[in-house]
């Protein structure tokens, strides 16, 4: 069977109004188990695939006016998954969105959602992280100057899949509303993860059951994770507690390595 251990590890990066921070936890006895020579023969023996390990918040934060922004941020591990909810609050809907740094392919999920109770308008990028290099990664918004402000939440996950795509990030949803935020993603895989960000007028206070809290940008926007051992196909419940006020909301799921 396999060990692991969590070291707490403690990363900030600088932003321009707010920084974005990050903790990891060693999952080196994870990573050397499921690479190790036994693995085969454990396989067969444990049946079920390693769980997803959450490693910590990848991007944390909230910045002022305007289409672009860039951010420092670092991987623990190369061939990590990392899933970002990027928002743009403005009258106008955003036309477009892109994510990039060097040496990173950020694939978006799904198309921009739109709140029709708020400015909010957010999009789901994601990517297997290269290395464990600082870099700096930049936002761009086309259609909308963002004037109400930005906000970014992201986290970092070991254990996936390591294909990337919808391989790695094998389901996800996208929905807005009014007050609690709540949807449903379906799981494509046995054991994956779910991951969820909500983006609303500074009001979320509280996960939902069964998830843990993960990435918080300081002015209302949260994500949550929650390692789950449902069977492919399963319809998981997301919410998050949120006064009555507009939000979107971003699901995805993560398939295990």
């Amino acid at each position: 069977m396999m060990r692991r251990r969590a070291v707490a590890l403690a990363v900030s990066c600088a932003g321009a109004v707010s920084g974005c921070g990050r903790v990891g936890f060693d999952v080196a006895d994870v990573r050397r188990d499921a690479g190790s020579i036994d693995a085969p023969t454990d396989a067969p023996i444990d049946g079920a695939p390693s769980p997803v390990v959450y490693v910590g918040p990848f991007v944390q934060r909230s910045t002022g006016a305007g289409p672009t922004d860039s951010f420092l941020a670092q991987a623990r591990a190369a061939g990590d998954a990392v899933l970002i909810q990027v928002t743009c609050s403005g009258t106008a809907i955003p036309t477009g969105a892109s994510v990039t740094a060097a040496g990173w392919s950020f694939t978006q999920l799904g198309p921009i959602t739109a709140s029709s109770q708020s400015s909010e308008r957010s999009a789901t990028f994601a990517a297997i992280a290269p290395d464990a290099v600082r870099t700096t990664v930049s936002l761009s918004w086309t259609g909308s100057n963002c004037g109400g402000g930005k906000n970014h939440v992201g986290d970092e996950f070991a254990m996936t899949d390591p294909a990337g795509g919808t391989l790695t990030f094998d389901a996800a949803n996208a929905t807005e509303g009014q007050g609690n935020c709540v949807g449903t993603v379906r799981t494509g895989h046995a054991g994956d993860a779910v991951w969820a960000a909500c983006d609303s007028e500074s009001s979320v206070t509280a996960v939902g059951a069964a998830f843990t809290k993960a990435a918080d940008d300081g002015v209302g926007d949260w994500s949550e994770y929650a390692i789950t051992d449902h069977p492919a196909g399963t319809l998981v419940p997301v919410e998050f507690t949120n006064d009555n006020v507009g939000y979107v909301l971003s699901m995805v799921t993560l398939k295990p390595r």
